[in-house]
């Protein structure tokens, strides 16, 4: 069998192998440094704009976060400016809402396409309304247009986002950089947890635990603090009720007043020998974008597998610009 013929869907080549497993728990990886700090860019346009507070309010339920921040930001400079704000994102996490105050009262946004969005943010500029266009995008990243900022004055904007928890050595973590915020003249955290499995742990800003006070289920950790240098991160720890039953978790919650269910259902790890095939189909990745690959260990991998399959016929595809006619061996 001719030693070029390799694969780039080696997953699927690896299925057809002896052994086969289903899904694999997820691992905590921390993440590398901390995400850059929250910002209201205005560029060159005269001093930058300052983050006055935060209050920060999570629920999290079955290994789901929903986090709502509320931040207030000041104009030092004597001149209405606008500004896009720069609120970075954790992996995995999604914005799901925000809210700017109109004449001193928050107004929530609503979710639109973003074409529709865009058409009506120019309907509402001809009206000479002051509009606010929220839109996501590569990356954990989003772009928020916030006019005006008045000149020596504030303005508050919230932000919701949610974020499925991963699970692994049987707990759920949750992490908010406080990092990102920097020195505030005020703070606020409001954290509720339902934990029916045990108590949460690790919840502590500076070091210093915050204590959890308990109602049934749910447990709940408030601090307020003022002139706050914000470091590091906020953790929070808590048991995976389902990693060591395979008990069915089940969460409601209400939603833009429509009520949603989250079936959490554990899949146990399993290994079972498969039948290797007389006939296995490769797509070859040929462009130059895989030259930089390891070829030594792809060739190895189906010398391998060639030898297990000992008698048998490979049909192979070559993929560059476009697909190549396929070749049998």
């Amino acid at each position: 069998m001719n030693r070029t013929i390799a694969t780039c869907l080696f997953s699927a080549l690896l299925a057809c192998c002896g052994m086969a497993m289903a899904q694999s728990p997820r691992i905590f990886i921390d993440p590398a440094p901390l995400p850059p700090p929250v910002r209201l860019d205005i560029g060159q346009r005269g001093q930058p704009i300052e983050l006055q507070s935060m209050a920060v309010r999570s629920e999290i339920a079955g290994g789901l976060a929903r986090t709502r921040v509320e931040m207030l930001f000041f104009n030092p400079n004597d001149r209405v400016l606008e500004g896009e704000l720069r609120f970075p994102l954790l992996a995995g996490q999604e914005i799901d809402g925000f809210a700017l105050d109109i004449d001193g009262e928050l107004r929530e946004a609503v979710p639109v396409e973003k074409a529709r969005g865009k058409q009506v943010l120019e309907e509402v500029i001809r009206r000479r309304v002051d509009p606010a266009l929220l839109e996501t995008t590569a990356g954990e990243n989003f772009r928020l247009r916030v006019y005006p900022l008045p000149a020596r004055g504030t303005r508050r904007v919230v932000i919701h986002y949610s974020e499925p928890l991963a699970s692994a050595q049987g707990r759920y973590r949750y992490r908010f950089a406080l990092a990102q915020a920097g020195r505030l003249a005020s703070f606020s955290l409001d954290v509720r947890v339902a934990s029916p499995a045990g108590t949460p742990s690790g919840l502590a800003i500076d070091g210093r635990p915050i204590e959890m006070a308990q109602s049934g289920i749910w447990y709940r950790g408030t601090i307020q603090r003022k002139d706050f240098a914000a470091r590091g991160w906020l953790e929070i720890s808590l048991p995976d009720g389902s990693a060591k039953t395979a008990a069915i978790a089940a969460v409601a919650q209400s939603w833009g007043g429509e009520s949603y269910v989250q079936l959490d259902m554990p899949i146990a790890s399993r290994r079972a020998a498969r039948a290797l095939p007389s006939h296995v189909a490769i797509l070859w990745d040929s462009s130059m974008s895989g030259r930089l690959r390891d070829h030594d260990a792809e060739f190895a991998l189906l010398d391998a597998y060639f030898k297990a399959m000992r008698n048998g016929t490979v049909s192979l595809v070559r993929l560059r610009d476009v697909a190549e006619p396929a070749a049998s061996f």
